[in-house]
C-alpha cells in the first residue's frame, strides 16, 4: 500500500485535521497507518509516550486512532527562541538555538534525522505524513523537509487539501499541479475544505478539477465545528460555543501562547464559556480567569506588568505552567531569555529558577485529594508542584484540567451549581460525531483507489 502525504494549498488550509481524518478512515478499513510531521514549526508542543517532546498536532492524530506516540512521529520540532532564534527540538529532546542561517547551514543532519523517523514508521505501516505550508515555495525546495523531501524520497501519494475559504481555488490547485510536475511530483487526489453553504453549489467546481485539470476530487467538506486538537495555527476564536454558561472563564492570550489544549475541557463545557482576551481591564467581566502556557514566560510577564496587572490579585485564577510560573515572587532565568532576573506577580510565595534541563515526563501525580494523569514540561523549577488557595489553583501539571474530579472540584468553588461532565465521554463523542459528518462529503471508494 501506498503511503499519503497531505500537502496544503497555504498555512491552516487544514491539514493537521486532515491527516488525523485520514487516518481515522484507514483504521476503520483496518489499516495500520501513522501520523508523520518531518518538520513542525509550533510552540503548541508535549510529552509523547516515551518522554520525549513532539509538536502536539501530531500526538493529537495518533491518540485520535489509539496509537502510542513517540519522536519518530516529529523528528523536527522548531519553537520560537530568544532574539529571533529558532529552538530545535530534534528526536524530542533539545538540540540548540540557531539563528535561520546557521539553521540551514544544518540542513544536511536534519534530513538524515527525517529520514530515519520516516524509516522507523514505515516498518510499523502505512505513514501519513503532513506537509507545511504551501509545497511549492520554489526558492526553499532544497530544504523543505516537511514537503518536497518526503516527496521525492519517499514516493507517497499526495493528497492536496485546497482552502476555498481564502478564494483562489482553482489557481491554488493548478498552479501547484503545474509546479509540482516540474520537479517530478503529481496530486492524486484533491480536498476541498472549508466549504461553507451547500456543498451541492460546487457540482461544477468538482467537473472543473476532475476534467480540465485531471485530479481526482476526493471530497468537498464543509467547515465543520471541531472543538479539540487545537494547534498555534488555529486562531483563538475559531472555536464554536453553543451553552448557557453559569461560569465565565477568560483565557489570557498572551503574545507567546502556547500548549493552550489544556483549556480544550472547558471549551467541551456546556456550563463554561471561554473567552480569550488580551486586556487585563476586562478581568472583572470573567468569574475565573486562566493563565494558559507560554512559549516565552519572563517576556510574557513584563508585558503582563505593564497593564493594570494588580486586578489579579482579587480574581479567581487557574494558572497552567507557565501561567502558574508567573505567579510566584522572583523569576531567575537565563534559558528562555536573556533577562537573568524579574520579579513575579508575587501572589505566591518563592522562586522559580530556570535550569538547562527541561523536565519532560508524563506520570501520574497527587494533586491535592486528586489522583492525576498528566505531563510536565517545563525549565522553570520551583519547590510547589501546584499551589492551592482561596482565589488561586496554579500546577505544573498539563492536562490537569482533563481530570473530572480535580476540574468539577475547581469549577464549584467558583460557581456551587457547577455540576460537572464526563470530559473522555464528550471528547471521543465530538470527535467521532466530526468524522462522520466529514465522511458524508468524502469519496472513500475514490480515496482507496489511490492506495
Amino acid at each position: 500500500m501506498n503511503d499519503i502525504a497531505v500537502f496544503g494549498s497555504s498555512s491552516s488550509a487544514g491539514k493537521s485535521t486532515i491527516t488525523m481524518f485520514l487516518l481515522n478512515i484507514l483504521k476503520q478499513h483496518n489499516i495500520n497507518a501513522l501520523p508523520f510531521k518531518a518538520q513542525n514549526f509550533s510552540n503548541n508542543s508535549t510529552v509523547a509516550d516515551d518522554n520525549t517532546e513532539i509538536a502536539f498536532a501530531q500526538y493529537f492524530q495518533a491518540k485520535s486512532v489509539n496509537l502510542k506516540t513517540t519522536r519518530y512521529l516529529n523528528p523536527l520540532l522548531i519553537k520560537s527562541g530568544k532574539n529571533s532564534h529558532l529552538h530545535i527540538v530534534e528526536n524530542g529532546r533539545f538540540f540548540g538555538e540557531l539563528s535561520p542561517i546557521e539553521y540551514y547551514n544544518t540542513i544536511d543532519r536534519f534530513k538524515k534525522t527525517v529520514e530515519q523517523g520516516y524509516i522507523k514508521l514505515k516498518q510499523e505501516g502505512t505513514v501519513v505524513s503532513e506537509g507545511a505550508g504551501s509545497p511549492t515555495e520554489l526558492n526553499f525546495l532544497d530544504r523543505d523537509l516537511a514537503n518536497a523531501f518526503i516527496a521525492l524520497n519517499f514516493k507517497p501519494k499526495i493528497v492536496f487539501v485546497a482552502d476555498i475559504e481564502r478564494g483562489g481555488i482553482f489557481a491554488s490547485i493548478f498552479g501547484t499541479k503545474e509546479l509540482l510536475k516540474k520537479i517530478g511530483l503529481e496530486i492524486s487526489g484533491v480536498i476541498v475544505n472549508k466549504f461553507r453553504g451547500d456543498t451541492r453549489l460546487f457540482s461544477n467546481g468538482i467537473k472543473i478539477i476532475e476534467k480540465k485539470f485531471n485530479i481526482p476530487v476526493l471530497g468537498v467538506l464543509p467547515y465543520l465545528e471541531l472543538n479539540v486538537g487545537f494547534e498555534d495555527s488555529l486562531n483563538t476564536t475559531n472555536y464554536i460555543q453553543r451553552k448557557k454558561p453559569i461560569i465565565k472563564a477568560g483565557v489570557y492570550n498572551f503574545k507567546y501562547i502556547s500548549n493552550y489544549y489544556d483549556i480544550e475541557p472547558l471549551i467541551l463545557d456546556k456550563n463554561v464559556e471561554v473567552t480569550f482576551f488580551s486586556n487585563l481591564n476586562q478581568a472583572d467581566l470573567f468569574d475565573v480567569v486562566v493563565l494558559p502556557g507560554s512559549r516565552q514566560t519572563v517576556l510574557d510577564l513584563l508585558l503582563i506588568k505593564k497593564q493594570a496587572y494588580k486586578i489579579l490579585k482579587k480574581t479567581k485564577i487557574i494558572a497552567l505552567c507557565g501561567g502558574y510560573q508567573m505567579l510566584f515572587e522572583n523569576i531567575y532565568d537565563c534559558i528562555e531569555s536573556d533577562i537573568k532576573h524579574t520579579k513575579g506577580l508575587g501572589l505566591i510565595k518563592g522562586d522559580v529558577r530556570f535550569e538547562a534541563n527541561k523536565t519532560l515526563k508524563r506520570s501520574k501525580y497527587k494533586i491535592g485529594n486528586f489522583d492525576i494523569d498528566g505531563f510536565e514540561m517545563h525549565y522553570g523549577k520551583a519547590d510547589k508542584l501546584y499551589f492551592e488557595d482561596e482565589n488561586i489553583f496554579g500546577t505544573f501539571v498539563h492536562e490537569a484540567l482533563y481530570n473530572d474530579r480535580l476540574r468539577t472540584y475547581l469549577l464549584k468553588k467558583i460557581n456551587p451549581n457547577y455540576c460537572g461532565y464526563n470530559y473522555t465521554k464528550a471528547y471521543k463523542k465530538h470527535l467521532a460525531q466530526f468524522i462522520e459528518n466529514a465522511k458524508m462529503n468524502f469519496c472513500v471508494d475514490k480515496f482507496f483507489e489511490l492506495l
